[in-house]
């Protein structure tokens, strides 16, 4: 039996720096494509012509997000009485609802359309579904 080390590999810095430059330029994809939806009014202020800028001034999640964090307690909790919610002391609380809010506002301006024609199923699919019966 020896006792003798084993020889460390050398490493150079470049070599971690390309290790680490090259994992940054990876991206993953899900396979989808990506095309803006053409949203259908859902209101009738939509039907008239209202995109949904007054409450908020924006449909933008980064823009309405940056405004919040450039304001202060104050203005957050003023905000927040303006919206209709109860302002609290906690400033990631009402940042965190203010947001929900302002989704929930995007989404019914930003609704996809909904299908109207059905798909038929042949003959075969209903005989497998009513088996299910």
């Amino acid at each position: 039996m020896s006792n003798a080390k084993k020889p460390k590999k050398a490493t150079s810095k470049t070599a971690k720096a390309a290790k680490k430059t090259r994992m940054k330029e990876l991206s993953q994809t899900h396979g989808k494509v990506e095309e803006p939806q053409e949203t259908v009014a859902t209101t009738l202020d939509q039907v008239w012509g209202d995109e949904g800028l007054a409450r908020y001034k924006t449909l933008e999640d980064k823009e309405y997000r940056d405004s919040l964090q450039r304001m202060s307690l104050t203005d957050l909790q003023t905000e927040a009485q303006r919206i209709g919610l109860v302002p609290v002391d906690n400033r990631e609380m009402l940042t965190g609802r203010l947001m929900r809010e302002f989704r929930t506002h995007v989404q019914q301006y930003q609704a996809p359309p909904q299908p109207s024609d059905p798909k038929a199923y042949g003959d075969d699919v209903l005989r497998i579904l009513k088996e299910g019966q």
